[in-house]
């Protein structure tokens, strides 16, 4: 029985390895997503404090 599973068993852990790496890519791209909307976000708001000071000089 064991012997007739042994092939099974084999090829599930393979799908298993790669569920995991596809699982820490996703990980990898989301967090490299997040990670460029935060500098964006910051660099707006970066834009906006220098437009206020230009605005308040006049």
């Amino acid at each position: 029985m064991a012997k007739a599973i042994a092939p099974y068993n084999e090829q599930l852990q393979g799908l298993q390895y790669q569920y995991q790496d596809y699982s820490n890519l996703y990980s990898q791209k989301t967090a490299t997503a997040y990670q460029a909307a935060n500098v964006r976000a910051m660099q707006a708001q970066e834009n906006q404090r220098i437009w206020q000071q230009k605005c308040s000089a006049l």
